[in-house]
């Protein structure tokens, strides 16, 4: 009976909260209706009518914040959005605030909008062609909501626009050369559009234009030259396109620009040697084209540049000695060319440098031991290469070093205990340099690491039981599967040929370095996904990452960082340490997150957004799977916010940095084994 009389309660109460929900939702509606513009001060009737239109038109009743809206009669001074100046409206504000539906045509009526401020809502449908009327319009900005459709041409007709972002939503076919008439304008996002053919050379006329930002779309054909007089730009984006041809050598009469964003191409040829004109640009990103060639030496010339991004190009020749000169530098990104030559020395002097990725090259000779000079150095990436001679000791000196790779080139001799001052050292991988021998230094145990890679190598593992913990405490461990043979007191056990130096104990081919066993030309080196480094701004962006899934997404939204921030994704191997949670399993999904601006930082202005997918054959409960951060050897889950669930991903919300993984119950039974 207690039981039937709940069930009683509870469907009473729900059916309560339905009626008061469709209750107010029918007041909303019979207020929209019912409202009478004749009552309104302060503007016409004409053009509160249009106001009630657009409030209609984009389901003004479930708005964020509607305040004002139909409950007063001064549309002016209380209905949250609206601007007005001299008895007419003149603005609408309504950033993020869930507005939904279409644009309706009859805003062209409100002929003195000078500014129509929409982003981050969730409108669709096509832009009106409707706006041409609003002659006063110097801002219309609908970027980051779903309108789909192309531009429409009659845009070009707003004179007095200077800003127009479209950006963030799904419009489609060709730019309009007719924006090329809109010479009052200063910034230009299309970005992140479904947009195709060609640039128009017509926006070479925007000579008054700052930023002009077409990235991700699927615009093709060659750069226009004339892009080249847009002498104010100060940024340009045209990443993530098809664009190919050659780099205009006129881009470098650009000499305003701060930022130049033309990765993820198809462009091909050389680098132009005028672009060592853009002594004012602090990031250059060219990386994964086609570019062929020399790097210019020109290029020494850029004394502001902070970002120096070459990746993934057909790149070949010696790397310039003028890049030393790039006194500001923080990042260097050379990897995935065919550059050759040794590694300049005096690239230590670039006190600023941060990270410096020169991996999967055809660099030769040593390591210059003056790189321990360049103290900043948080990443370096030397990695799939063919450098030779010992590590230098004084790679000590990088304290601040915490991703250290020299794998798979043809270094010899041990390895330096002054490798043991790393202190903030999470990842080493010296794999797959056949002739590293030698022990291990006992100090290497100094080190919080997180991955250790030394296997097909011939260093030994000293047997001393503190190094021994230390190792396996690793939660990436390859090693060389190789001890060190055992200490004696006397000098005729330890150092006698016929005991423990002899070639066919220690060293015979036989048995540590034989083709069959340690150096075959056949063994695989190991092979983990690089650590991945991408630019978030102010105005926000995404980081995919670059494992074979491409399973986990961060979005940061506007102004999540004050300024540039460079955002370092790394991938781990599954071995967790320290353990999950009892009761827990682990996905592969183990990953560490890192941001820098001149210094690191962990947490953020507002939090960023994960998205991780996972396979969907797995043993774990749906229900269960959850993102965890480590804390101190703790995997937590306070701190993250879980979002959204499907049956193959997740999505949570955190506003801080550090190691992540995914864990979750599993729903496999273990019976016991009686044994008789």
């Amino acid at each position: 009976m207690k039981f039937q009389n709940l069930v009683q309660s509870m469907i009473i109460s729900s059916l309560l909260l339905l009626t008061m929900l469709i209750m107010a939702s029918s007041t909303t509606v019979a207020k929209a209706q019912s409202f009478n513009c004749i009552v309104v001060s302060e503007i016409s009737a004409t053009e509160c009518a249009t106001l009630l239109t657009f409030y209609k038109a984009t389901n003004g009743p479930n708005w964020t914040n509607k305040d004002g809206w139909l409950d007063t009669n001064t549309p002016c001074n209380s209905w949250y959005g609206v601007g007005c100046s001299e008895g007419h409206v003149v603005g609408i504000s309504l950033y993020s605030n869930q507005l939904s539906g279409s644009l309706p045509l009859e805003l062209g009526y409100l002929t003195h909008l000078t500014d129509i401020f929409l982003p981050n809502n969730k409108l669709s449908g096509n832009i009106p062609y409707q706006l041409d009327r609003l002659a006063h319009l110097s801002q219309l900005s609908l970027s980051g909501n779903a309108f789909s459709g192309n531009i429409p041409a009659q845009l070009g007709t707003l004179l007095n626009l200077t800003n127009l972002s479209l950006a963030g939503n799904q419009l489609s076919g060709n730019i309009p050369p007719e924006l090329g008439e809109l010479t009052n304008l200063m910034e230009l996002d299309l970005s992140n559009n479904e947009l195709s053919g060609n640039i128009p050379p017509t926006l070479g006329n925007l000579v008054k234009l700052t930023q002009l930002n077409l990235k991700a779309n699927r615009l093709s054909g060659n750069l226009p030259a004339d892009l080249g007089n847009l002498i104010r730009l100060a940024k340009l984006n045209l990443s993530g396109n098809e664009l190919s041809g050659n780099i205009p050598p006129t881009l470098g009469n650009l000499v305003n620009l701060d930022k130049l964003y033309l990765a993820a191409n198809q462009f091909s040829g050389n680098i132009p040697p005028e672009l060592g004109n853009l002594t004012n640009v602090t990031e250059l990103y060219l990386d994964r084209n086609q570019l062929s060639g020399d790097i210019p030496p020109t290029l020494g010339n850029l004394n502001s540049l902070n970002i120096f991004s070459l990746n993934d190009n057909q790149l070949s020749g010696n790397i310039p000695l003028e890049l030393s000169e790039l006194k500001n530098i923080k990042m260097i990104d050379l990897s995935n060319n065919q550059l050759s030559g040794n590694i300049p020395p005096e690239l230590g002097n670039l006190s600023n440098l941060w990270g410096l990725s020169l991996y999967n090259n055809k660099l030769s000779g040593n390591i210059p031991p003056e790189l321990g000079k360049a103290t900043s150095l948080i990443n370096l990436f030397l990695q799939n290469n063919s450098l030779t001679g010992d590590i230098p000791p004084t790679l000590g000196n990088l304290t601040n070093l915490r991703y250290f790779y020299l794998s798979n080139n043809q270094l010899t001799g041990n390895v330096p205990s002054e490798l043991g001052n790393l202190a903030n050292l999470t990842s080493f991988q010296i794999n797959d340099n056949y002739q590293l021998n030698g022990p291990l230094p006992l100090n290497l145990m100094n080190l919080n690491l997180n991955t250790f890679l030394f296997d097909n190598t011939a260093l030994c593992e000293p047997n001393d039981i503190a190094f021994q913990n230390w190792l396996h405490n690793i939660a990436t461990l390859k090693n060389s599967n190789v001890s060190c043979p055992e200490a004696t007191p006397t000098p005729t056990q330890t150092a006698t040929p016929t005991e423990t130096a002899t070639p066919t104990e220690t060293a015979t081919p036989t048995e540590t370095a034989t083709p069959t066993e340690t150096a075959t030309p056949t063994s695989t080196p190991t092979v983990t996904p690089q650590p991945m480094t991408t630019t978030i701004t102010f105005t926000g962006g995404t980081v995919t990452s670059n494992d074979a899934n491409r399973s986990v997404t961060i979005e940061f939204a506007t102004g999540a960082v004050e300024t540039d921030t460079q955002i370092i994704y790394a991938y781990h191997l599954p071995q967790f340490s320290p353990p999950p949670p009892v009761s827990l399993r682990g996905f592969d999904r183990f990953f560490e997150l890192t941001a820098l601006q001149s210094h690191e930082i962990t947490r953020f202005n507002h939090p960023v957004t994960l998205t991780v997918q996972y396979p969907t054959n797995h043993t774990l409960i749906p229900n269960s799977i959850y993102l965890y951060w480590l804390s101190n050897s703790t995997w937590l889950t306070q701190g993250i916010t879980f979002s959204h669930r499907t049956n193959k991903s997740f999505t949570s919300i955190t506003d801080h940095f550090t190691f992540f993984a995914v864990f979750g119950e599993t729903n496999l039974v273990y019976l016991p084994i009686i044994l008789k």
